[in-house]
């Protein structure tokens, strides 16, 4: 039997309890968070260009700031499920292909929602980074079975990260760098989880440090004039939006719930692929009518 799938073995005997957390848990509570924060992304900014009161326009950036905090719960989720995925599935090159496929279907309605344009090529939908992440594990993995030298095995990393930047896509190279992490320190969710920690604080804990926002520049940014309490209210709000990756930590809790089984059957596979351009088609409509 495969070292790999010894492991894995022995973490389901381990974590094959009733309590828990299963694969179709895990999926829900990604695909919820993502909708959340991409209402708060699309939505939100639309409504706020029609408001005409400044506290309005303030409790509905507030509104935003929660929203795109809770969204950061989804991509840490992703990205293990992506792990998780490339030791139980049949077949590898499906897997590759399913998520390269659905990447180039979902791109036009991604442009439609961020941009309001069916084409923009500077900023690509969050499944290439899911599918490059997966061919640099599953390259990274054969490196090592052949016993090639880890340093041709980061070298892997190093390109599919620096392609993952180039070509824009969603997270960029702190996305296959995530699933990298999550890839390596699979079998001991501690270190896992001390890891992706790491990795947040060392390219977003020096955000924690910045100097307050000035609130000469709120009124800049915002094009508003608002009284000392509110100009408060949004000089945290900006702040909270400069860390708000760091709140992706969060998902640390509900992925180390994770108790190693499928779970319910009753929703094909397909409606979790299917849900990413549907609901960004459905945004990107939404935020078009209101303007």
């Amino acid at each position: 039997m495969d070292v790999s799938n010894q492991r894995i073995n022995s973490i389901h005997e381990s974590e094959g309890t009733n309590r828990g957390l299963t694969v179709f848990g895990l999926k829900v509570m990604a695909l919820v968070t993502m909708f959340i924060d991409h209402v708060g992304a699309i939505i939100i900014p639309c409504i706020q260009s029609h408001v005409t009161s400044p506290q309005l326009f303030a409790m509905l950036e507030g509104l935003m700031t929660v929203m795109r905090l809770i969204g950061r719960i989804s991509f840490p989720i992703f990205a293990f499920l992506i792990v998780n995925g490339f030791y139980h599935t049949r077949n590898r090159k499906k897997y590759v292909l399913r998520l390269g496929i659905f990447a180039l279907i979902s791109e036009p309605f991604f442009d439609l929602a961020s941009s309001s344009s069916w084409m923009n090529f500077s900023h690509q939908n969050v499944f290439f980074t899911l599918c490059l992440g997966l061919v640099t594990i599953w390259g990274y993995d054969s490196l090592i079975k052949q016993q090639k030298s880890p340093v041709i095995g980061g070298l892997l990393v190093l390109f599919t990260s620096i392609v993952a930047f180039c070509l824009g896509t969603d997270y960029d190279a702190y996305g296959i760098l995530m699933i990298f992490i999550m890839y390596l320190f699979f079998f001991n969710r501690q270190k896992m989880c001390l890891m992706v920690i790491l990795l947040n604080g060392l390219i977003y804990g020096p955000y924690l440090f910045s100097s307050f926002i000035d609130q000469a520049f709120v009124e800049a940014y915002y094009g508003l004039t608002l009284t000392g309490g509110w100009k408060v209210y949004l000089q945290i709000m900006l702040y909270l939006q400069s860390i708000a990756q760091l709140f992706c930590v969060v998902a640390l809790w509900p992925i180390s719930k994770y108790r190693g089984e499928k779970g319910s059957d009753r929703i094909n596979k397909y409606f979790f692929y299917a849900f990413y351009p549907v609901h960004l088609f459905i945004l990107g409509m939404v935020s078009w009518i209101i303007g």
